[in-house]
């Protein structure tokens, strides 16, 4: 096929302005996200299955969190409200 024709040049034309004319070719879908797991399951496990799970052990975890969790970014003012450091930084790690 010919890529100079313009029968092809027409209809790569008119695509190409379709594409440029949509953010989204396809209707966004949602993610869904488990909350239940990092603010419930993950609260059960023990020292050994923490590190697994994060690649550190609890009190690493805590010693990090301690230093960051009143930093302003964890707080920034928006539309959207962010969720708590403590789980900003677990999901992170994972």
């Amino acid at each position: 096929m010919d890529f100079e024709s313009s029968d092809f040049s027409g209809g790569f034309d008119s695509l190409l302005t379709l594409v440029l004319s949509h953010r989204y070719l396809l209707k966004c879908q949602p993610k869904l996200k488990s909350n239940h797991y990092i603010t419930t399951i993950v609260l059960l496990l023990d020292d050994y299955d923490f590190k697994e799970e994060f690649r550190m052990f609890p009190e690493s975890f805590r010693a990090i969190l301690a230093r960051i969790e009143n930093h302003s970014i964890f707080y920034a003012e928006g539309t959207r409200n962010q969720a708590p450091p403590e789980l900003q930084l677990k999901v992170t790690l994972r």
